[in-house]
């Protein structure tokens, strides 16, 4: 699918793939494992994350639409984006101690 964007989007024919920070599933995390929706004031203008899902995006892709249009379009989010804006990492970097979900999960039981 990945390589099928370019003929999808305009504007994206140089596009690259890069996966060489993402285990071998594609899976992404965060190091608090809370995914990151934003549009930094640093990023090139336009430019929106969603990521950091950790196998989860499936499940909240209508929560993460939302965030995303919110935005885009400068509407108002039903939710508060503030606990996934990326400036809650000092530190921006791959490297990580990596914690995974059900790990985090079982500290419920």
């Amino acid at each position: 699918m990945a390589l099928a964007i370019p003929e999808k989007l305009n504007g994206m024919e140089n596009a690259r793939i890069v996966g060489e920070h993402t285990c071998e599933t594609g899976d992404t995390a965060t190091p608090d494992t809370e995914p990151i929706i934003d549009a930094p004031e640093a990023a090139p203008n336009g430019l929106i994350i969603a990521t950091g899902f950790h196998g989860c995006g499936i499940m909240a892709s209508p929560a993460v639409g939302r965030g995303v249009r919110s935005l885009i379009t400068g509407s108002t989010c039903p939710f508060s984006l503030e606990p996934y804006r990326l400036d809650r990492f000092n530190r921006l970097t791959p490297d990580f101690e990596f914690t995974p979900l059900l790990s985090a999960y079982s500290e419920l039981d």
